[in-house]
């Protein structure tokens, strides 16, 4: 009987013949009708051994799985009791914004770039062309981001200080403000000092696609107020991650 499936196909042994004419004798050695029957059927049943039993008939993007001893079934979402190991040069798991309603599915990859801008309270604040490209990686709803901006021209700016081009905007409703993020980087070669000292940080908040730059020292409730601080020749360096809306 023909066992050696899948690794090798039957056409050695006198198992299962592909080289009988329609002007051989069906006694003739190793071509016998009745040795070629049991072969071809003996086959066929190591074939369902194999694959099992029962859905034989292919489902609309599914594969076939064991679902029990010796039985197969199609399915489009296979639990796999292993490891999955995927090793063929240039290939990969694809996920394209594959939106599941489940908060444990990772359904998400992403990988690009963005182009960034900045509004102010009045005037206006213009990035250099050369500069003026971030890249981020999006996992899930994690968006990690990064970049060099520099700025090019200014025009009297005043007010609050805004980069905007987020690749996605935040995530939304969370409890406590736990959907908003800080420390996304920070500006060098400004027209002058904060006022009041302090550090200079990104944040971003609920529900947008903007990072909001502002001014911080120590136990003073902060500057909002920073664009009048920015000038030719300044640099923003952008690095951190935040949580998507999607």
């Amino acid at each position: 009987m023909a066992t050696a499936y899948p690794g090798a196909l039957d056409t050695t042994g006198s198992q299962l013949r592909t080289d009988i004419a329609s002007t051989d004798d069906l006694d003739a050695s190793g071509k016998q009708h009745d040795v070629m029957h049991v072969n071809v059927h003996g086959a066929t049943v190591a074939l369902e051994t194999k694959l099992g039993l029962t859905d034989s008939n292919a489902v609309n993007k599914a594969i076939l799985v064991g679902s029990a001893a010796s039985t197969t079934s199609w399915t489009t979402s296979p639990t796999i009791g292993g490891t999955v190991t995927l090793d063929g040069s240039g290939g990969g798991l694809k996920m394209d914004g594959l939106d599941s309603a489940d908060a444990n599915t990772l359904d998400d990859y992403e990988e690009g770039t963005f182009t960034v801008a900045f509004t102010a309270g009045s005037g206006s604040i213009t990035a250099d062309t050369s500069y003026n490209t971030c890249s981020y990686v999006k996992i899930g709803k994690v968006v990690h981001i990064q970049g060099q901006i520099g700025v090019s021209s200014v025009s009297t700016p005043s007010g609050a200080l805004n980069m905007t081009g987020l690749p996605f905007a935040s995530a939304n409703g969370l409890a406590q403000s736990a959907d908003w993020v800080a420390n996304l980087g920070t500006i060098i070669d400004l027209a002058s000092d904060p006022s009041g000292g302090g550090s200079v940080y990104g944040r971003i908040t609920n529900n947008s696609s903007s990072i909001n730059w502002r001014a911080q020292a120590g136990t003073s409730a902060g500057d909002s107020t920073i664009a009048d601080l920015i000038d030719a020749g300044t640099w923003f360096w952008v690095g951190g991650t935040y949580t998507a809306n999607i």
